[in-house]
């Protein structure tokens, strides 16, 4: 029989434990031209990218996974401290001092996450005495993580068939329609790799406006549009 001192210890210790920063509800997606969709997802106080594919398959192994130190909230935008867990292969120092960094998410579409990268190789001294005030970040540019509800939403739109359909997505991208967004990133300058993750949002929000599913649609557009 269990002490009734030590059933009293166990619940104040369950009490004591901090709660999970919770922040996303579901899975969020990011969309790539080339058919890769970035999966996001959240387990207690770890964040999890994970490589998915339009079939909906993805890689067992996480590309990258960070632990939530702490978040600062002013809806709709949370900041959150990240601990990076990934190691460095065939590195001397495979858990490098400067593993930490800032992210921003934006909760003002509930069919989507705003995701802004802010700065990395900060130390967890650096990191314990900052204070970024979120509501600072609210005219910046993120980029749009779609969640999985709404992706199920979007798959009943028709699929990308004709050259036709890959014109009216360049058309669209091309008009204007998009010139305060384009502004805006480029006012807030992220890290972006070549443009690749402007091109994908462009993308994605130009399907969605001509009422295509966008999962797989950069791989059929790509195709339509040299020929084959």
């Amino acid at each position: 029989m269990i002490h009734p001192l030590l059933v009293i210890m166990i619940v104040l210790f369950r009490i004591a434990e901090p709660e999970p920063h919770q922040i996303l509800s579901e899975d969020y997606h990011f969309l790539v031209t080339d058919g890769i969709i970035k999966k996001l997802r959240q387990r207690n106080d770890t964040l999890f990218e994970i490589q998915c594919y339009p079939d909906w398959s993805c890689v067992e192994k996480p590309v990258h996974q960070y632990r939530i130190i702490r978040i600062e909230t002013a809806a709709p935008i949370t900041v959150l401290y990240l601990e990076s867990l990934d190691s460095i292969t065939l590195s001397t120092d495979p858990y490098p001092a400067n593993r930490f960094s800032l992210l921003a998410i934006n909760k003002s579409d509930s069919n989507k996450i705003g995701y802004l990268d802010l700065n990395r190789g900060f130390t967890r001294a650096d990191i314990d005495t900052m204070r970024l005030d979120p509501l600072s970040l609210k005219d910046k540019f993120f980029f749009s993580w779609y969640g999985n509800r709404y992706l199920k939403v979007l798959s009943v739109n028709r699929k990308m068939k004709t050259k036709e359909d890959a014109q009216s997505i360049l058309d669209l991208v091309k008009s204007g329609r998009f010139k305060t967004l384009i502004d805006q990133y480029q006012k807030t300058a992220p890290s972006d790799l070549y443009g690749s993750g402007l091109t994908a949002e462009l993308f994605t929000r130009a399907c969605i406006e001509k009422k295509i599913d966008p999962v797989g649609a950069g791989i059929l557009f790509n195709r339509l549009s040299v020929g084959e």
